[in-house]
């Protein structure tokens, strides 16, 4: 099937359910597929900076063996309040450079953020060589994004020219995500790593001041559909549970779930129909 361009892709968060991800992105990639529009909320700024930066192949080496990389590291703090710490994450991160992701940037990309002293999302831009905007930094920004309330630091970004302090984008703010970012796209493609039985089971993290599983992406989607020439639709969800916690972090669950992301993407490629929202 020919996707009309613009051709958007969605990109939500899951935490370690993002292996799936991106073994669905990778497998889209590698059978032509190329998106003129990215937006990524956590987990899924990460996946979509792999695609944007055309470092799939480090993502996939990342996540085939996350488990040395001991993203969950204890070190609880008092103020702001938080669990773990998010040095691993930095770290990981810290093969993108600045100036070299301008040059290499192949579409647009937007990072959404939540900003915690205004209650405000925060869509970060990036576009080709800066050229239509940059909202850098661009590794502080797919931190900030990931930036789970109690569970990781909130990120100090400064932003307008003032320093505020940012956490996770599928955070409870005063108001849902917005997907305003594929407007004008002709074709979306929404990548959701949670099954709708899943959704439903699991609103209990509404605790937490978070809701990646359910009312932020449907309310965001309604909002693109509710366009006056609203884009189609697809959302793409694995075949199967993927049986393990968002917050485990170890190879032998990541592993199977990247196999399982290539799978479920050639079987949409192979039929799309039953996928359209």
């Amino acid at each position: 099937m020919l996707f009309s361009r613009p051709l958007g892709l969605i990109l939500v968060g899951g935490g370690s359910h993002g292996a799936w991800q991106l073994g669905a992105v990778a497998a889209l990639a590698e059978a032509g597929l190329s998106f003129d529009r990215v937006i990524g909320t956590s987990i899924g700024s990460i996946t979509g900076a792999a695609y944007v930066l055309d470092e799939i192949p480090q993502a996939l080496k990342f996540w085939r063996g996350v488990s040395d990389l001991r993203l969950m590291r204890f070190s609880p703090r008092l103020s702001p309040f938080s669990l773990f710490s998010d040095e691993p994450l930095w770290e990981t991160l810290s093969y993108i450079k600045e100036e070299t992701a301008k040059s290499r940037t192949r579409c647009e990309f937007t990072v959404v953020a939540l900003c915690k002293d205004d209650g405000r999302h925060h869509y970060a831009r990036f576009t080709p060589n800066g050229a239509a905007g940059w909202d850098g930094p661009l590794v502080g920004k797919l931190i900030a994004s990931c930036a789970i309330p109690k569970v990781f630091p909130p990120v100090r970004l400064t932003v307008d020219g003032v320093e505020r302090q940012y956490i996770d984008g599928g955070a409870i703010g005063r108001e849902w995500p917005s997907y305003e970012a594929m407007a004008g796209c002709s074709d979306v493609l929404l990548l959701h790593m949670f099954r709708p039985e899943e959704v439903r089971g699991l609103q209990w993290v509404k605790r937490l001041r978070r809701d990646p599983l359910g009312r932020d992406v449907e309310s965001a989607l309604a909002g693109l559909l509710a366009r006056e020439r609203p884009p189609r639709v697809w959302r793409l969800v694995p075949s199967r549970r993927l049986g393990y916690s968002g917050f485990w972090f170890r190879t032998e669950d990541c592993a199977p779930a990247i196999d399982l992301g290539y799978e479920d993407a050639r079987a949409f490629l192979k039929d799309p129909g039953p996928y359209k929202v």
